[in-house]
């Protein structure tokens, strides 16, 4: 059809040069779309010449007969465009990070597409999106689905917390962590920094999960010292150290299993890309 185009619009300006300029193409690129045309109809449709071209006979026909359906076919294709966006989505996300940041953009998508339905999934797990027919996924940390269509979405960083009743008052430096409970999210290396300053801890956890909700509880409920993001609901929790944060972020993904997705999933996927990326967000 580009071909065809390219076509009409020389025909109409009965020059190369005109048909490139409104096309914003390259005389070259025109002239090969036109030579395609004519292999392919396997007939010259165009007398050339130095300063101008006029159409042949067979150019004649062409042009006559396929303006008009074409102009039909280029209506439906922006009929379809137009269309409002419709149909189910399947959505994936972190639950506190869903709750807290996705669920109000999904409330907003809602809003503006009222004939979009979404089934969203809020949990813990890492979830096969292709197995399990997820449309859109939100992922935080590293991805390992390198086949995945992925876009960054935010970073997020964060600090220790505990309940204001918690004695933490000995509480100065990072090594003074390892003699409180710890409420964290995995083993391994603790790591806080202040002003360039980096210190690694090897603590045991009290309690290890990864449900951020969960390790708020835990806090609230005065079980010990929690390794938080900032994104999570703090109300009721004071900050211990709060000079010293994580030098590493956690990084927020968004995902699709690779494809054409559908138009639904396309606009859901491209709001969640500017309520999530906006910088007020991070």
């Amino acid at each position: 059809m580009r071909d065809l185009t390219m076509f009409l619009v020389a025909a109409r300006h009965g020059s190369f040069r005109g048909a490139a300029d409104e096309l914003g193409l390259d005389r070259s690129a025109l002239s090969k779309g036109i030579a395609r045309l004519e292999a392919r109809v396997r007939t010259r449709l165009f007398h050339r010449n130095t300063r101008s071209i006029t159409l042949t006979a067979a150019g004649e026909a062409l042009a006559t007969g396929a303006h008009g359906p074409l102009q039909e076919l280029l209506g439906l294709l922006d009929g379809l465009a137009d269309a409002p966006v419709r149909g189910r989505v399947r959505v994936a996300a972190p639950l506190t990070f869903g709750l807290s940041r996705v669920a109000p953009a999904l409330h907003v998508f809602l809003r503006e597409h009222p004939e979009v339905d979404l089934e969203v999934s809020y949990d813990e797990e890492v979830h096969d999106i292709v197995d399990e027919g997820v449309d859109v996924a939100v992922r935080g940390g590293s991805l390992q689905d390198s086949d995945l269509v992925c876009r960054h979405l935010v970073a997020i960083t964060g600090g220790m917390f505990a309940a204001p009743e918690f004695p933490t008052d000995h509480v100065l430096l990072p090594s003074d962590l390892l003699e409180v409970p710890l409420l964290l999210h995995r083993r391994g290396p603790l790591i806080l920094e202040r002003a360039g300053e980096v210190v690694t801890l090897r603590p045991t956890p009290h309690l290890l999960t990864r449900a951020t909700q969960g390790r708020v509880l835990a806090a609230q409920a005065g079980l010990g010292v929690a390794m938080l993001p900032d994104f999570a609901d703090l109300s009721g929790l004071k900050r211990v150290l709060p000079e010293w944060r994580f030098p590493e972020s956690l990084a927020f993904y968004l995902v699709r299993p690779p494809g054409t997705p559908s138009p639904a999933a396309q606009a859901l996927w491209d709001h969640l890309l500017d309520w999530l990326g906006k910088p007020s967000e991070a």
